[in-house]
């Protein structure tokens, strides 16, 4: 392999030349150059395997001489030789086409070992490019979407995808890898249509796809993407068109962002930058009190089977709401689920349960359903090991629960569980501790904080919610429950979110 070195010190020039056993490495040593501009117009016909520079020359530094470098396409490493007090420098050079550094102290041997590292890259490239070209484009394309590429292997890679002036390019990702046989066949298909190299990474199918700049072949990008679909049976996931491949791991690290949409647009064939620029996301302010409700009541009275439908009910809701984002249904599912475990928290004394660690949003989206219930019925367990009693306690408990608006009275509990009132009230009194009125009174105080906290509603509409058509009488008996008006547990509650 030949290498040049180039330093605008002659000592060092002689020294790197006549101190080293060149030829017993088979190296081909060439006339070294005297400056950062010799040794571009030199590199540009002798095309040097290796290159060995000063980091601090007069002219042409060698930071300049590296980017210039770029620009001269072949396979090629550099190797800059620094002071210890020039790594500023040396930092800046690693973050181009550099390969490797050496300090000026280094011995013949340290250079040796850099050179033979330099030599084991350019045979691996040459043998990648030689033997399996399928494999290095793989490779090379990967290089791209991770953002960890030169700019001599984007020229690579754009000779390659045979690109013309007027192209441009568009990503698209599947998220679902198909048999071997089905992806021969799906890129014979594609490439009949529009040219598009394909790469299987992280269990995902991408095409990076060429396309005309005034996008003339749109119906033809549609006949393929349909074709694709009907194999795949999966969306396609749709980046918007980019001219330079230098944009395009920033384009990759989008479209993967897409993938969790595919569950809030099943029917879509394809999933484009257009179609989600157009959800605004859900609030987690929306029916979020009337869930919260209706998971209680069900975690403290109701049966798995209606947790279950509880939580089918919902997570439809939020998959088939129209300005859904995967980020705000995932956030919603969250601080409901903790502020139930939070609620419950200040209600009971749970003896040796731990609340769930939340799992990653690919557990989530997988399966919604089974995620949530998986979270919650521990939760409901251990809540009604607390309630152990005859069935028409908690009976009469949830319909309480469920028409705190109304005017309540025992009478109308024990009629709807079937039992005498005054058992009703014994009973309650021995397994809840407190009085019929007591028990109202504390649900309608509870589910008031709530709307407080969680809604915008007046004061005025929420003591009618809870059961209470006189606004001073309800805030009377809401500051002797909680030390402060409803107005200002409000103020006091936003203070410290």
């Amino acid at each position: 392999m030949r290498i040049l070195i180039v330093d605008d010190e002659e000592v060092i020039r002689d020294g790197m030349v006549h101190a080293l056993p060149w030829t017993e490495y088979d190296f081909h040593i060439l006339t070294p150059a005297k400056s950062g501009e010799e040794a571009l117009e030199r590199i540009k016909m002798e095309h040097p395997d290796i290159i060995i520079t000063d980091i601090m020359m007069q002219g042409i530094s060698s930071l300049d001489l590296v980017t210039a470098l770029d620009d001269i396409d072949y396979p090629k490493e550099i190797i800059i030789l620094s002071g210890y007090d020039e790594f500023n420098y040396v930092q800046e050079a690693l973050r181009k086409n550099v390969s490797d550094y050496l300090l000026k102290t280094s011995s013949p041997k340290e250079i040796l070992t850099s050179v033979h590292r330099a030599r084991k890259r350019l045979l691996e490239v040459q043998k990648s490019t030689n033997g399996d070209t399928g494999q290095y484009d793989n490779r090379l394309m990967k290089k791209l979407l991770l953002g960890n590429y030169t700019k001599t292997e984007i020229n690579q890679f754009e000779r390659k995808m045979n690109r013309k002036s007027h192209e441009i390019y568009q990503l698209i990702m599947v998220d679902r890898v198909i048999r071997e046989d089905q992806f021969e066949q799906m890129k014979k298909i594609w490439n009949s249509y529009l040219f598009g190299h394909f790469l299987i990474h992280h269990d995902q199918t991408l095409i990076i796809v060429k396309r005309e700049s005034n996008v003339h072949d749109d119906y033809a990008f549609q006949i393929a993407q349909k074709r694709m679909f009907s194999i795949y049976q999966q969306p396609l996931l749709v980046s918007d068109t980019f001219s330079t491949l230098e944009s395009i791991s920033t384009i990759y690290e989008e479209i993967k962002s897409y993938v969790y949409y595919q569950w809030l647009e099943p029917n879509e064939s394809f999933i484009t930058t257009s179609l989600i620029k157009r959800r605004q996301g859900i609030s987690h302010h929306e029916r979020f009190d009337q869930y919260e409700s209706d998971c209680l009541s069900i975690l403290r009275y109701g049966t798995k089977e209606e947790l279950n439908d509880w939580t089918n009910r919902l997570i439809d809701w939020l998959f088939t709401h129209g300005d859904a984002t995967p980020k705000t249904v995932e956030n919603y599912v969250h601080h409901l689920y903790f502020s139930i475990v939070r609620d419950v928290e200040q209600t009971y004394e749970l003896d040796g349960f731990s609340v769930k660690k939340v799992g990653s949003t690919t557990q989530f989206f997988h399966d919604p359903v089974y995620y949530l219930y998986s979270l919650l019925i521990d939760l409901q367990h251990a809540i009604q090991a607390q309630n152990t009693g005859p069935k028409y306690i908690s009976e009469a408990l949830l319909f309480i629960e469920k028409n705190l608006h109304q005017s309540l009275t025992l009478q109308d509990v024990a009629n709807e569980v079937h039992i005498h009132p005054n058992y009703l009230s014994e009973m309650l009194r021995k397994k809840q501790q407190m009085t019929f009125l007591e028990i109202v009174t504390m649900m309608r105080m509870e589910k008031a904080v709530k709307l407080i906290v969680h809604s915008n509603k007046s004061i005025k509409e929420i003591a009618h919610l809870v059961g209470y058509n006189d606004r001073k009488y309800f805030t009377q008996l809401f500051k002797k429950y909680y030390h402060y008006t409803p107005s200002q547990y409000r103020k006091r509650h936003q203070i410290l979110q």
